[in-house]
């Protein structure tokens, strides 16, 4: 399994319009669909972190102002089709899709989240970081367990959405 945490370390992004406290990690996912519950399950396996607010989304990715509103990050995972093996773990920042550095398709919930990024940022509620892991399903049909490689994965996902967000080892 690969891990590709180095899309957005570019320079001069500018920052967001809000200034906002606080950490959210949004899962999206149908966990009816085996692989496209990647989010829900990762966020499940995290469990709780003192002073991040945890929120599963499944497929209402409109949802998601109301969690970002007011927060100084928001971290997002998410399966997405990024033309990589199975189980591929992907950091990336929204303007690597707008601008198309990151050639990716999300599972259900692309244009939904990137619209609601954008309405957001239009508002100046948006967090100053907004963060997406996408993993590449394998499986995308109906099931309720996740594809072997994804399964692997799990215990990888969960330290690296740890350390994202400042939570340190499990």
């Amino acid at each position: 399994m690969d891990i590709d945490l180095n899309w957005n370390l570019r320079k001069g992004r500018e920052p967001s319009a809000q200034r906002g406290e606080g950490v959210v990690v949004i899962a999206l996912g149908n966990v009816l669909m085996a692989d496209e519950g990647i989010g829900p399950r990762v966020l499940a396996e995290l469990g709780e972190i003192a002073d991040v607010e945890m929120v599963d989304h499944g497929t209402n990715g409109f949802a998601v102002i109301h969690s970002i509103s007011g927060k100084r990050k928001a971290v997002v995972i998410d399966c997405a089709f990024m033309g990589e093996a199975a189980g591929h773990l992907r950091r990336f920042i929204p303007e690597d899709v707008v601008r198309g550095d990151v050639a990716l398709r999300f599972s259900q919930h692309e244009g939904d989240l990137l619209s609601t990024i954008k309405m957001a940022r239009d508002l100046r509620v948006c967090p100053e970081e907004i963060v997406i892991f996408g993993i590449q399903p394998a499986v995308v049909e109906p099931g309720l367990a996740l594809s072997e490689s994804l399964e692997r994965g799990l215990d990888q996902y969960v330290q690296v959405l740890r350390e994202e967000i400042g939570g340190g080892h499990a």
